[in-house]
C-alpha cells in the first residue's frame, strides 16, 4: 500500500487552484490556514480517503481537529484502518 502520506499529498496537492501555486506541503502543515482545506474541500477529501482506503469516516469524525494536517489525517485513517 502506498504511504498515507504520499496518498493524502497527492489528493490535496492535484485539487488546489492554479493560482493558488501551492507545491509543497509538509506533513504538519495547517491545510485550513494554507487554504488546502475548506468545507468543500474537506468534504471531496473524505469521499476520496473512504473510497481509496475502503473505510467509512463518520460524520463524527469529519471535525478540523482531525483534518488539520496530513499528519493528523493520517492518525484518524490509521483508527479506522484494520
Amino acid at each position: 500500500m502506498e504511504l498515507i502520506e504520499k496518498v493524502v499529498r497527492d489528493f490535496l496537492l492535484g485539487d488546489v487552484p492554479s493560482d493558488q501555486g501551492e507545491t509543497f506541503l509538509n506533513d504538519d502543515d495547517n491545510l485550513f490556514e494554507k487554504g488546502l482545506i475548506d468545507s468543500i474541500r474537506l468534504f471531496k477529501l473524505v469521499s476520496f480517503l473512504e473510497e481509496r482506503f475502503g473505510i467509512a469516516i463518520p460524520d463524527g469524525d469529519v471535525i478540523a481537529d482531525n483534518f488539520q494536517s496530513v499528519n493528523t489525517i493520517k492518525d484518524l485513517l490509521r483508527s479506522k484502518l484494520p
